[in-house]
């Protein structure tokens, strides 16, 4: 099961609330880029290839995983034969123009258009439910939206000094956890990014960065802190792992 479904179960919320406090506080902070559309979920799992993007391109050392729709290629093949192929070549075509965004920063509307259409796959893999009809069809407010997170992404968030990893996954805990990944680590920091048009800290966000943390404590020893982004409103809050 996801690690969203995971700390949900009655008996893991209740040893994470019996054993960590949740920090509090309350931050009312205005939206700087808010969603053109109603497809809050895709946007989101898009904003993360995207982001992920620019920081290799920026971040010329950071360590690069398979992405979800490519992991996702071989139950595709198993369970939907018929449109694996077709799936493939988006895929391919998606990769050809990260390689180009890459080498020049650039940011063009058919790149961000594939990277929509990629997300819709890793919705498929996470969840284990059915493939969107219309892969390859894409709605252009979701592309302005795209696009718009993009220009407003603070450069200084994510320059690393010694290390940068993107997707960094669990090994075992990933596989238990259908493709469990956090989004990034730069330096010692753990970073979950999220894109929603409200600043939430509640229990749900607070276990979540608890997963994350304790499925990566023994692979990747140099965490030290942990941090939330909004990239709709531009706040990063970091907290260390004491």
């Amino acid at each position: 099961m996801p690690l969203t479904h995971f700390i949900s179960l009655p008996h893991v919320k209740s040893v994470f609330r019996e054993t960590f406090i949740k920090p509090f506080f309350t931050i009312k902070r205005d939206i700087i880029s808010p969603p053109k559309t109603k497809n809050y979920l895709l946007l989101g799992t898009a904003f993360d290839y995207l982001l992920r993007f620019f920081i290799k391109h920026i971040n010329s050392n950071a360590i690069t995983f398979k992405w979800i729709s490519e992991l996702a290629l071989n139950e595709i093949k198993e369970n939907h034969a018929y449109r694996y192929q077709f799936i493939k070549n988006l895929i391919e075509n998606a990769k050809l123009k990260y390689n180009k965004f890459i080498r020049s920063g650039r940011i063009s509307k058919s790149l961000l258009k594939s990277i929509i259409q990629i997300s819709k796959i890793d919705d498929y893999y996470r969840t284990g439910g059915c493939i969107y009809n219309r892969i390859d069809t894409v709605n252009k407010n979701d592309v302005q939206d795209l696009k718009n997170l993009y220009n407003i992404i603070n450069k200084e968030y994510f320059l690393s000094k010694k290390r940068c990893i993107l997707n960094p996954t669990f090994r075992k805990g990933s596989k238990l956890l259908y493709g469990a990944d956090a989004d990034l680590i730069i330096d010692n920091s753990l970073i979950e990014i999220k894109t929603t048009k409200h600043f939430k800290f509640e229990r749900k966000e607070f276990n979540q960065l608890l997963g994350y943390y304790f499925l990566s404590k023994n692979i990747y020893k140099i965490i030290k802190k942990v941090t939330l982004e909004n990239s709709r409103i531009l706040l990063l809050i970091t907290a260390p792992n004491s």
